[in-house]
């Protein structure tokens, strides 16, 4: 059997300007102020312990608790990410779902490699009425799979760097959240 490599599609790079452009349009329809495309290589780090108390901890926050790699070597392997800021004036909660929606429209569109990142802690927004985190507790899993998300800040990910490289001016921790997806 003759195995033949498969040619460059020269058409594929102007299809991926067509799609980021389109996410940031859908970010936008849902709510966004802001949305923009930056490369995951420029993304600055910080060592920064969040602090958080006991009985609000989750699965995602104050730390996000993977034991075989850490976060920033999983992210690391992304090219690009699509950045948005929303108004603190909006609900929290439209953080998670203007980035569930952008990760189902990535996946719908053969991008099957999309991990979202939210804005603070997942727990108050969805699981406030429970003693503790269910993905915490052995033997259960998350309540909410397909909405709680990781945070920018428990990624160790520095929000003032990230929000100066996606270009808005504006920004400031204070008035503006932010939602990350990695896709590629």
């Amino acid at each position: 059997m003759k195995v033949f490599p498969i040619p460059p599609d020269i058409n594929k790079k102007a299809q991926l300007d067509d799609f980021q452009k389109e996410l940031c349009l859908l970010a936008k329809k849902n709510g966004a102020e802001n949305a923009n495309i930056i490369k995951v290589s420029n993304i600055v780090f910080n060592q920064n312990e969040l602090n958080c108390p006991q009985h609000e901890k989750s699965f995602y926050y104050p730390q996000v608790q993977y034991d075989k790699d850490p976060i920033q070597h999983i992210l690391n392997k992304f090219h690009w990410a699509v950045v948005f800021s929303l108004d603190q004036q909006q609900n929290l909660k439209r953080v998670y779902e203007i980035t569930a929606i952008i990760e189902s429209h990535c996946f719908y569109n053969n991008f099957h490699l999309a991990v979202g990142l939210a804005a603070g802690n997942c727990r108050p927004i969805f699981c406030s009425s429970l003693y503790e985190c269910q993905a915490m507790t052995i033997g259960k899993g998350c309540s909410f799979p397909m909405m709680a998300r990781p945070s920018i800040e428990a990624c160790n990910i520095d929000l003032e760097q990230l929000a100066n490289q996606a270009n808005f001016s504006n920004y400031h921790p204070n008035n503006y959240y932010l939602g990350m997806i990695f896709v590629d």
